[in-house]
């Protein structure tokens, strides 16, 4: 199961990281969806996931997919540890999913 399909976010806002952030984060503070019935440790655990998946996508991901950027070496292995550490948090809750089809 993804975050965005534990938090019950619309396949019509799951198109950009943003977005899913958002929703997630909404649903999540009136636990709705996936969160009915959340216990104080799992919103602990999803508002970490939030928090380092909205830091990673505005200070690292956004700017090297959308701004020619070149990251010396030092600074991408930080990142690369960065990505880890947040995957990592991820996968104690969540499975890896299907890709959904490229759309056309």
């Amino acid at each position: 199961m993804s975050l965005a399909e534990r938090a019950a976010v619309e396949k019509k806002d799951r198109k950009n990281w943003n977005t899913i952030l958002n929703r997630a984060h909404d649903n999540l503070r009136e636990k709705k969806g996936g969160f009915v019935g959340s216990t104080d440790e799992d919103e602990v655990y999803f508002s970490e996931i939030i928090g380092m998946l909205r830091n990673f996508n505005v200070a690292w991901r956004y700017p090297s997919s959308h701004i020619p950027i070149t990251f010396s070496e030092p600074k991408a292995r930080k990142l690369f540890s960065i990505a880890h550490a947040t995957m990592e948090h991820l996968s104690q809750r969540l499975n890896q999913v299907e890709m959904p089809p490229a759309e056309e």
